[in-house]
């Protein structure tokens, strides 16, 4: 299917060899029709991959959104509650705005 699609081969310049054990034995018109098919099956396939991708990252970015508006930056959070109890215990106040 490739070599037909990509390469523009031509079915009936391939050796018989060549070609998978589906197209072996059959007729230059059933080896045009089973590409046609194929062609149509992977195009159908590519477009569910594609579908799912998008659904999937949808889902991720949900998650992250949910995560950090839940438990905000943990990292940040606690670096800036270590440095305000820091300043605290040596005497800084935290001016009000």
């Amino acid at each position: 299917v490739d070599a037909v699609n990509k390469d523009n081969k031509p079915i009936e310049e391939m050796k018989e060899e060549e070609l998978p054990a589906e197209f072996k034995g059959k007729t230059t018109e059933e080896k045009k029709a089973l590409i046609e098919e194929k062609t149509k099956e992977r195009a159908l396939y590519q477009e569910m991959i594609s579908t799912l991708a998008k659904e999937r990252q949808k889902y991720i970015d949900e998650e992250r959104k949910k995560m950090s508006e839940s438990t905000g930056d943990d990292f940040g959070t606690s670096v800036n509650e270590s440095i305000q109890k820091k300043a605290k215990e040596i005497g800084y106040e935290k001016k009000k705005e």
